[in-house]
């Protein structure tokens, strides 16, 4: 952060009206809250974590053993015990799995946990 003389950047009317309130001080001046970002966003993080983490839910599902997961993503057995068993940061719109970020998985769960493909008659559409 820097800092920026007020006096070069505000016009005259509104530089004496904060001077009523501060003199010779620092002051920050957030930003709006509808312009701040979610972590991650700026950055690709936050999608990276997710893709990552959907991937290794996946792997553990179809069998994947909890220590080849942690040597394969660079993860303690802690870290991936929280991701196998959080709930996804996916929406579940009635028999669809929806990502907000990636669109709609076409898959429909079944009632022993699993996943499969969705038939023509279950459609293929997610509300929003």
């Amino acid at each position: 952060m820097q800092c920026i003389n007020a006096a070069k950047l505000l016009p005259d009317h509104l530089l004496k009206e904060i001077q009523q309130y501060i003199q010779g001080e620092a002051l920050y001046i957030p930003t709006c809250k509808s312009k701040r970002r979610k972590w991650g966003e700026s950055s690709g993080a936050a999608d990276y974590y997710k893709v990552r983490n959907a991937e290794i839910r996946s792997r553990f599902q179809e069998g994947a053993e909890m220590d080849q997961l942690c040597e394969q993503y660079g993860l303690s057995i802690d870290s991936i015990r929280k991701i196998v068993y959080s709930k996804p940061a996916e929406l579940i719109c009635g028999f669809l799995r929806c990502t907000p970020s990636m669109g709609v998985i076409f898959r429909v769960k079944v009632p022993n946990g699993g996943w499969r493909a969705p038939t023509v008659s279950q459609g293929l559409g997610c509300p929003s």
